[in-house]
């Protein structure tokens, strides 16, 4: 596979991403460029089984109503009526 470069220092793809790669704003993780992911609020991005509604933890998925709590916590509908 591809090798990445940097601060003089090689990484695998895997390791690269892990440490400078994009972080899932629900359980800081790093995103792999293979991973399913959802976006919120523009700028926030999400493993699918971390974008869930934080009393239930059942997974929100696209088109789904949900009510957001703070920047990184959703609350799906039923848990919020």
């Amino acid at each position: 596979e591809k090798c990445f470069s940097r601060d003089g220092r090689l990484f695998c793809k895997e390791d690269f991403f892990r440490r400078y790669g994009p972080k899932c704003a629900g359980c800081m993780l790093g995103i792999q460029p293979s991973d399913l992911v959802r976006r919120a609020r523009g700028d926030r991005v999400f493993h699918l089984n971390c974008f869930a509604c934080c009393m239930c933890r059942k997974p929100i998925g696209t088109g789904e109503q949900l009510y957001m709590l703070d920047e990184n916590k959703f609350m799906c509908k039923q848990d919020y009526m």
